[in-house]
């Protein structure tokens, strides 16, 4: 994708507690976008001056906060135009092009808030006459009709559409909206490691969930019984583990943005230990490749951290959740890599 003339440039479905999500906009920012003037929403207050301090070299006009409530607040205000005084309508006024980069879209099983989130975030710059692209994604799976009717209007209200592999082709075909295939754009990074898997395994990356910790609820073992046996066996067979979180915050949010609360735990388990290490920190993108490329393998149940793996040859076993990581691990032939039945 290639812009000549300067434009100014909307970022949002991005935040700096999920490094995946950062690491895309690491990747827009740095260098799809790097000439042009970028706007930035975020759901987390904390982001704010810290987004402005890491990208201090960079053309950042506006990063603004805009949480649940400002996003409905945002979308209920759009026909009041003498008495909208709503920092964010003022921007959608102001940029020139929108450009999504949320996750996973219009998956049914995540329910209505996230029905609605996907719809509003497109919607309102919709309404705005602005142009908008959504960067490679998961789409659905989407079956019951309402979904299908809400999905397919909306999305043909999209300029661009970047399908990320086999299944959201599917949904996409399903919805008869035009898509163009595309990779994550976390491959557009430069890879750190050059060399294919030793011989012989030493270190292991090891990256826990908040959202696959859920999954354990039910299961006779939990999810930190679980990590401590497996990292216990990868001791005994003379691994050194790493573990980081890639999700964390300062303010200790709910929900899927704190990983760190599991490495926090870890570390009261493993702390007399010296072959684990264990990373207690807020750690921005290349923090977090930089301990994925000392290593051989990553376990992991973040997209992005068996993206950067597998960007620097670095062998990804995965505990999953979404079709979205199967659809990628088929392209490299590692579907046996992937687990998800726990």
């Amino acid at each position: 994708m290639i812009i000549k003339k300067k434009k100014k440039i909307l970022v949002l479905g991005g935040n700096l507690r999920n490094k995946g999500a950062w690491l895309m906009t690491d990747v827009l920012i740095k260098k799809i976008f790097a000439n042009h003037e970028i706007f930035f929403l975020t759901p987390f207050e904390e982001d704010l001056e810290e987004f402005k301090k890491y990208y201090s070299n960079f053309d950042i006009k506006k990063v603004i906060l805009w949480d649940p409530k400002g996003l409905i607040s945002t979308f209920l205000k759009l026909p009041l135009k003498k008495f909208n005084k709503n920092p964010i309508n003022n921007v959608f006024k102001e940029i020139d092009l929108v450009v999504d980069i949320s996750g996973v879209v219009f998956v049914e099983k995540r329910g209505l808030l996230y029905l609605i989130y996907n719809s509003l975030i497109t919607l309102i710059p919709f309404y705005y006459k602005k142009k908008i692209i959504k960067l490679p994604q998961a789409f659905g799976p989407v079956d019951s009709y309402y979904y299908l009717k809400i999905a397919k209007f909306v999305l043909n209200k999209c300029g661009l559409i970047f399908s990320r592999g086999e299944n959201s082709s599917k949904t996409l075909k399903k919805l008869q909206i035009n898509y163009f295939e595309s990779t994550d754009i976390g491959f557009f990074n430069d890879s750190k490691k050059k060399t294919f898997l030793n011989q012989s395994v030493k270190i292991i990356a090891l990256s826990p969930s908040v959202i696959v910790s859920k999954k354990f609820k039910n299961q006779e073992v939990g999810y930190l019984e679980f990590l401590n046996k497996l990292i216990h066996n990868l001791i005994k067979n003379n691994y050194e583990v790493l573990i980081f979180p890639n999700s964390a915050s300062k303010k200790n949010y709910k929900g899927n943005f704190n990983d760190l609360s599991i490495c926090l735990k870890l570390d009261q388990l493993f702390k007399n230990i010296n072959s684990v290490k264990i990373y207690n920190d807020d750690l921005n993108p290349e923090e977090i490749e930089n301990i994925i490329v000392k290593s051989d393998i990553i376990i992991s149940s973040r997209f992005h951290s068996m993206v950067v793996g597998l960007n620097n040859n670095v062998v990804p076993i995965i505990l999953g959740w979404n079709s979205k990581y199967i659809e990628v691990l088929k392209e490299f032939e590692l579907e046996k890599n992937y687990i998800e039945n726990f």
